[in-house]
């Protein structure tokens, strides 16, 4: 009885120490309740910041979208708009979290290209770049990839834009445009790339890019390609920049002859002229790195 009052610190006071060595066997019996309090409360509460670290993160980011859109006087869909795009970020995070933390680069790359693969496969395999590349490259590229949704008629970059980023399609389909005209001249669909053209020739984007329907797409930073493609798997640079000059002079060839087509037809280039696309999904397979 005298026990259990005592290590639960409940002490009716009805059964207490009278001598010295009583006291202090009660003091430190009360010592070992306290600890034993303080381990499990510890070890209960301990999982709980990691489960909940995602979404106070994403909470503490729509608090924010909502004190700037009311400062700045935002209408109530262009917020729903940066709402969505900031969960949707939320839910992909993973993309950036590991390649945020500092644990995943004391990794070996076979296990973090598990890890990759466990967390992504749905994404990788499909896309052949990644499927088909090797492990130490996938390693190396993914973690770097940046997840984002184009919604449907959106466009993702006009022409005459400066380029920073290589596409990759996980769903949905674009649409390459002629110049500021509705004219479809080339559609990608899932599992193929686009915008490294611009960034292999050091030119403008040629064209402006579409969304047909809402489209899922993991973006690649033009710097990423300089400080580990082109530094680091030569091969695959190379056979990136084969394939773009080609893209190029194919994405030429169809726009001239686009043009002399709508002139000869009496259309002029603000026609609202759509054209089936060729459904274009790369080939392109890298030479293991």
């Amino acid at each position: 009885y005298w026990a259990v009052t005592t290590l639960f610190t409940i002490g009716y006071g009805d059964s207490s120490g009278h001598t010295d060595v009583e006291r202090i066997i009660a003091v430190n019996w009360m010592l070992v309740g306290a600890g034993s309090y303080t381990m499990t409360i510890g070890a209960l509460s301990y999982p709980m910041p990691a489960v909940d670290t995602t979404q106070s993160i994403l909470w503490e980011k729509l608090k924010i979208i909502n004190s700037f859109c009311t400062e700045a006087k935002i209408n109530d869909e262009l917020k729903r708009d940066m709402k969505k795009a900031i969960s949707y970020n939320a839910d992909n995070e993973g993309l950036l979290t590991m390649n945020n933390s500092s644990i995943f680069n004391e990794i070996h790359p076979e296990l973090k290209w598990k890890i990759i693969m466990e967390m992504h496969n749905r994404v990788i395999v499909t896309i052949p770049f990644f499927r088909d590349s090797s492990k130490v490259f996938v390693a190396e590229i993914v973690p770097n990839l940046h997840p984002l949704l184009a919604k449907a008629n959106s466009i993702i970059y006009n022409r005459g834009d400066l380029p920073y980023d290589i596409f990759f399609i996980a769903r949905g389909k674009v649409d390459f445009l002629l110049e500021q005209t509705d004219f479809v001249f080339k559609s990608f669909v899932r599992g193929s790339y686009f915008g490294e053209i611009e960034i292999v020739k050091g030119l403008p984007r040629i064209c402006s890019v579409r969304a047909r329907g809402d489209v899922d797409l993991l973006s690649l930073h033009k710097r990423f390609y300089y400080s580990l493609i082109e530094t680091e798997y030569t091969d695959i640079a190379k056979q990136i920049k084969t394939l773009a000059n080609k893209r190029y002079k194919d994405i030429k060839i169809t726009l001239n002859t686009a043009k002399v087509a709508i002139f000869k037809g009496g259309l002029g280039l603000d026609a609202k002229v759509d054209i089936k696309g060729i459904e274009d999904i790369d080939k392109f397979k890298p030479h293991s790195a």
